[in-house]
């Protein structure tokens, strides 16, 4: 009796031992998972106006991202590794004016799941020039958020969520952050209030930073209005203090936005804002920005029809 129970203690500690093992291994791999470097693209203003030639240019902007991680990065980088990209996000004016012909041309060139031209996944937003907020473009937002697999949390209303990439988190949040228009925006009184309004996307920033990210969590947040001085005439600085007093205790990676058509790099409150150009300028092919992400750096890259654009730039995270 005494050499069995020996014999089934020792089996007991080395079962014990191997499930210990293997759950150290779990944590390890996923640590190391978590840590690996990845790609994504950002776009904006696509402004799909329903005729052939913005349909085009947008087209060609796209055989451009399906085909730029065989590309060798520029000089300064040439020590980065070649990836496919994750998925891409666009930060709003998907149309030029919320028509359905417009947003059906939208969804047939850059689809949502790398089903149709683009083929990669989709993270959009609306911009100004996307209607309001029973327009064609918000209501086929929220269809495609009923949609998507791979998302974390979605708004009460549909419309903002965020998802996670490796040991990032991102949040999508529609024109700007905010939960009701400013009367005292510049030029706000321009348009119509369903246009105007931001759909409490404040309050889901709020709420999903509380439940799914911490003091150590990165934060990329996407958005349309941007800090550019045109920018700036569409949502007040009262209501970037509003955003700050939300994000401020958060580790954030940085922020892209769009509306200005330009590609570059601003400071913010030590948060560094990337401007993501636009695939058409007007009758010409744009631009949109490559984006690879590590654990302690982001590498931020324009790049143009056929060549790599002259704003490179190297963002330190913590």
């Amino acid at each position: 009796m005494k050499l069995s129970t020996r014999l089934l203690n020792k089996r007991t500690a080395l079962l014990y031992s191997v499930v210990l093992y293997l759950l150290f291994a779990l944590v390890i791999s996923g640590c190391k998972t978590s840590n690996k470097a990845f790609t994504f693209y950002v776009f904006s203003d696509t402004h799909l106006t329903g005729d052939q030639k913005r349909f085009l240019i947008n087209d060609s902007m796209i055989t451009e991202a399906n085909n730029l991680y065989q590309q060798a990065f520029p000089e300064s980088l040439s020590n980065r590794k070649k990836q496919k990209p994750k998925g891409v996000l666009i930060c709003g004016d998907l149309t030029d004016g919320a028509t359905e012909k417009q947003w059906i041309d939208f969804t047939q060139l850059y689809g949502m799941n790398g089903e149709n031209h683009l083929k990669y996944p989709v993270y959009e937003n609306h911009g100004n020039h996307d209607g309001d907020s029973v327009g064609v473009v918000r209501q086929g937002i929220k269809q495609r958020n009923r949609q998507r697999t791979k998302i974390t949390n979605v708004s009460e209303n549909g419309l903002h969520y965020s998802f996670d990439w490796g040991n990032y988190h991102f949040v999508s949040l529609g024109s700007y952050p905010a939960n009701g228009w400013d009367s005292t925006c510049g030029w706000c009184h321009y348009f119509k209030e369903g246009f105007r309004d931001p759909q409490n996307s404040l309050a889901f920033l709020q709420q999903d930073l509380a439940k799914y990210a911490n003091s150590r969590t990165k934060v990329i947040m996407y958005f349309h209005y941007g800090w550019d001085d045109f920018s700036k005439l569409w949502w007040t600085e009262k209501e970037q203090d509003n955003f700050y007093k939300v994000i401020k205790n958060y580790n954030i990676a940085c922020i892209f936005s769009g509306h200005d058509h330009a590609t570059g790099c601003r400071n913010w409150k030590g948060i560094n804002v990337y401007s993501a150009g636009s695939p058409q300028h007007d009758q010409q092919t744009g631009s949109f920005l490559m984006v690879q992400a590590t654990k302690d750096s982001m590498y931020v890259l324009e790049r143009e029809w056929n060549k790599w654009g002259d704003h490179v730039y190297r963002n330190a995270v913590k």
